[in-house]
């Protein structure tokens, strides 16, 4: 059970990394400082501090709070839920949190800071992209392992399927250009079918034509 305050430092954190988000994308990285966050944010420096060592750390979680965002249907999936499905799920999600503007004015942030701050730009895809890769090629693991996906290689497919799901829609975004809902939702659905077609088992797919042969043997003979 969660207690008062467990939830009072979730709370507080969330605002910290809320302020500081908007602050890094408004005045750059190098220009907000921790004063200054503990103002907006309305808390302390101290506790500021408590949770988050340096600004790099600060930073850092922002960027691994919206890695773990974007894959969060991953940790929440059904047992027993298909391959699809869950898919379909973290691809929505995927898109949902890259898409949004506050989101979107983070990842600008982070291209232009990190050609003035190399040793940065390692940490934040460390924290970000690399961490959300690695979570999905867990469950592509675990899915190849079990039969229902035939995925050797997780690492490499995690990474095409995040760019088949983002693909041009990240980009358009970016240029400020606008996708109606209905024309995010047929990209999200066809990267998974296509994600999917790649990748299907080789195991299932016989038990589907099996069964089709079955059905065909069987309609024969009425």
């Amino acid at each position: 059970m969660t207690s008062c305050h467990d939830t009072a430092a979730a709370d507080t954190r969330s605002a910290i990394t809320r302020t500081a988000a908007a602050l890094f994308a408004r005045l750059g990285y190098d220009a907000t400082s921790m004063d200054r966050i503990a103002v907006e944010a309305k808390v302390a420096r101290q506790t500021i501090y408590n949770q988050f060592e340096s600004k790099e750390a600060l930073f850092r979680a922002i960027i691994a709070d919206l890695a773990d965002e974007s894959v969060m249907p991953l940790a929440v999936t059904r047992k027993g839920a298909s391959a699809r499905s869950t898919l379909l799920t973290l691809a929505r999600s995927i898109l949902a949190t890259a898409l949004r503007p506050s989101t979107l004015a983070v990842h600008r942030l982070v291209v232009a800071e990190t050609a003035r701050f190399p040793d940065l730009g390692q940490k934040i895809y460390a924290a970000g992209a690399a961490r959300a890769v690695s979570q999905l090629a867990d469950f592509l693991r675990e899915q190849h392992q079990s039969g229902h996906l035939d995925v050797p290689h997780p690492e490499a497919a995690a990474e095409q399927f995040f760019a088949m799901v983002t693909s041009f829609q990240h980009f358009r975004a970016l240029m400020g250009l606008k996708e109606p809902p209905s024309r995010i939702e047929a990209s999200a659905q066809r990267a998974v079918e296509t994600f999917l077609r790649a990748f299907e088992s080789k195991r299932v797919v016989a038990h589907h034509m099996g069964a089709r042969e079955r059905s065909l043997r069987r309609s024969g003979r009425s």
